[in-house]
């Protein structure tokens, strides 16, 4: 993307020419309109685009699931496709 911007001028380039630009690119990388938003934005103000999702600092929830994370989805999974719960033993109470 950052490539595909200096080759285009995109800093000089005007609103309406911008906006075909923003078009493009959100519809070959089929990243939102924000992210397309946040890309061009670093775009200006810096002269690059970085994936800012690389680093762990993007990244709220675990990577590796937990065995007691395990057995809730096997639980949660068991219960909505109707199946008693038992989770290693006898069946857990459904009511």
């Amino acid at each position: 993307m950052e490539r595909e911007l200096a080759r285009l001028g995109y800093r000089r380039l005007g609103c309406v020419e911008k906006g075909v630009v923003r078009d493009f690119i959100q519809f070959v990388t089929g990243l939102s309109v924000a992210q397309v938003g946040r890309r061009m934005r670093q775009y200006v103000e810096t002269g690059r685009v970085c994936d800012l999702c690389a680093s762990n600092s993007g990244r709220p929830f675990e990577r590796v699931y937990t065995r007691r994370a395990i057995l809730l989805l096997g639980c949660i999974r068991n219960y909505v496709s109707g199946a008693t719960l038992v989770v290693n033993g006898p069946p857990l109470p459904t009511g």
